[in-house]
């Protein structure tokens, strides 16, 4: 019995992962936009999913996939949330919001994390200090999109190399 993607299986508007599932790729349903929510078996000892079916690591710490169909405009990241992997929110049409204000230990985002998210508007963040950024492509370059940071951080994000080409704004 293989351990990997395979053994999941989807229909055309959800994605379930069995309990024997141990590893998934980066690229997990990058641009299936017929998936709208990811469901984990409960006893699945690697993975887990939220209340919006968005898939993470079985403590909630590495947010792994948002799907690309759910049709949510708004959507608040778990506050046990250290990581946003590759891939995360990308390809997803229909986010405008995105609040990461809870999760206070947030101390990465990937590459890639929201490229193709052409309706992204907003990105909330929860502390003074930005996050790590792995590479120049973490957020989309939609017109109007704007990264809302704790009021008297702005210039610390603004400085941050990954950043200097965004609207940051105080909130």
């Amino acid at each position: 019995m293989s351990n990997s993607i395979v053994d999941a299986y989807y229909d055309r508007i959800k994605h379930n992962i069995t309990e024997y599932v141990n590893n998934v790729s980066n690229n997990l349903l990058n641009g299936n936009t017929s998936i709208t929510l990811i469901r984990v078996n409960a006893n699945n000892l690697y993975f887990s999913h939220d209340g919006n079916d968005v898939l993470y690591d079985k403590n909630k710490i590495v947010l792994i996939k948002y799907p690309s169909g759910a049709t949510r405009t708004s959507y608040t990241v778990n506050a046990n949330t250290n990581v946003i992997a590759s891939n995360a929110f990308s390809n997803n049409t229909y986010i405008q919001n995105v609040s990461l204000s809870g999760a206070t230990n947030l101390s990465t985002i990937t590459n890639t994390a929201f490229v193709g998210c052409t309706s992204l508007t907003a990105v909330y963040f929860p502390n003074a200090t930005p996050p790590s950024f792995t590479g120049y492509m973490t957020f989309p370059n939609n017109v109007g999109l704007k990264l809302y940071v704790p009021t008297g951080s702005e210039a610390t994000y603004q400085n941050s190399l990954y950043l200097r080409t965004y609207t940051i704004q105080g909130y």
